[in-house]
């Protein structure tokens, strides 16, 4: 081969193949880490960068460009770093073990000098150096969120729900095993919206559903509940517990369940997102391949700070929250109501609408809990679906006696 040939061909080579390595003129190279981050994110428009929006990202990456970790290019292209996040959450949902990942510049300092430029609502814990295609949200084998729920959600449905409320050992046990039910695969359609039956996407696999021991803090008992699965659907959480809470609390029983995993459509309730985080998520395979070659990404080293920032962030805005403005309580003064096989032509009576009939539940719970602190009764059934329906009582109360067969149509019990 002639040498204009292979000089033709060396170009090619070059052009086709990896680019050559820059001479070492003595600064760092970027190379590719995953950071561990938690956030409280009421104050931003969710976790993904989007102009003209504060977010979780647009914070992050200003905070990484100031500290020197990334360039001005990497911060206005954040592709060009192969920037990725785990998962992604949407405007107000907080989270406590996050990960995020991209080629930046490390240092032994770089995680103490990011927190300092980072408000308090965001933490880094840690950095991981990876492999170079390492992308979290592929390698990501499963995701645990928490739920922080009052104890008074379970209270029976015939009484008023009050922050007073202490739950006892066997209601605590019930509900643990009800949620137990959805370990495993399950065909989750009734638990999102717009899905059929025969939509294999609907198809998840729960591996742990667990509530803690209760506890108490602003004068209200709280539970954590924590559940891990693969992957999660829109909704599919908050109306896994949402229905548990019904069954609990005796809106419908144990067997509706059974009805919501076959192919028959049913309604769910779905409780308020109030108490929703993402907690962790978890990288099984990528930490077996790998764990001769890089660090393993387990995050058990983090617990306690972590704990700490839950606690003081997340737990505490989410119990301030329900305590100021009630948002759990009041979507159970308005279970009754939910259809749990909602029929087209069987709208039920009407009751008074919008931000009327809310503010009246209000009330009626401010009322039972100053009877209860002042040793007298709270509303009776009765009294509280008069002070709701007004003249359609009768209808209510009648049909609440008389509920149609197999918990289809309406749930009428007052809460």
């Amino acid at each position: 081969m002639s040498a204009k040939r292979g000089a033709q061909a060396d170009t090619a080579g070059d052009q086709a193949g990896k680019r050559p390595k820059p001479e070492d003129d003595g600064r760092p190279r970027p190379k590719k880490y995953a950071l561990l981050m938690g956030f409280q994110g009421t104050s931003y428009a969710g976790m993904q960068r989007n102009i003209g929006f504060e977010t979780i990202e647009s914070t992050l990456l200003r905070a990484l460009l100031v500290t020197g970790c990334i360039d001005k290019n990497n911060y206005e292209t954040p592709q060009s770093m192969h920037f990725q996040r785990c998962a992604r959450t949407d405007k107000g949902v907080h989270a406590a073990r996050q990960v995020v990942a991209m080629r930046m510049i490390l240092t032994e300092n770089t995680v103490d000098e990011l927190n300092a430029k980072l408000p308090d609502d965001i933490r880094i814990f840690g950095a991981f150096r990876t492999t170079k295609g390492f992308n979290p949200k592929n390698a990501c084998t499963g995701r645990r969120y928490e739920y922080l729920l009052p104890t008074y959600a379970l209270m029976p449905k015939e009484k008023v729900p009050v922050p007073e409320y202490r739950v006892d050992e066997p209601k605590l046990t019930w509900f643990r095993e009800t949620l137990k039910r959805y370990i495993g695969t399950h065909k989750f359609h009734n638990f999102t919206a717009g899905k059929s039956a025969s939509d294999d996407s609907c198809r998840r696999y729960i591996t742990d559903f667990t509530v803690s021991e209760p506890f108490e803090r602003e004068g209200i008992e709280w539970v954590r509940i924590q559940v891990k699965g693969q992957s999660f659907i829109l909704h599919q959480i908050r109306k896994m517990i949402g229905l548990a809470v019904a069954i609990v609390r005796g809106h419908v029983k144990d067997d509706y369940m059974d009805r919501c995993f076959s192919d028959e459509r049913v309604d769910v309730p779905k409780i308020p997102g109030l108490g929703l985080f993402l907690d962790c998520v978890f990288f099984d395979y990528y930490n077996k391949q790998y764990s001769n070659q890089h660090q393993i990404l387990e995050f058990g080293a983090y617990d306690d700070v972590v704990e700490s920032f839950k606690a003081a962030k997340i737990h505490s805005h989410i119990i301030s929250q329900e305590k100021q403005e009630q948002v759990i309580l009041r979507w159970l003064n308005l279970l009754f109501i939910h259809r749990f096989n909602a029929l087209p032509d069987d709208k039920g009576p009407k009751y008074k609408a919008g931000l009327q009939f809310d503010d009246e539940v209000a009330k009626i719970a401010e009322d039972a809990r100053q009877a209860l602190q002042t040793g007298q009764q709270p509303p009776t059934t009765k009294e509280v679906e008069k002070r709701l329906f007004g003249d359609a009582a009768e209808a209510v109360a009648a049909r609440s006696a008389n509920p149609p067969t197999e918990n289809s149509g309406w749930s009428c019990t007052i809460s």
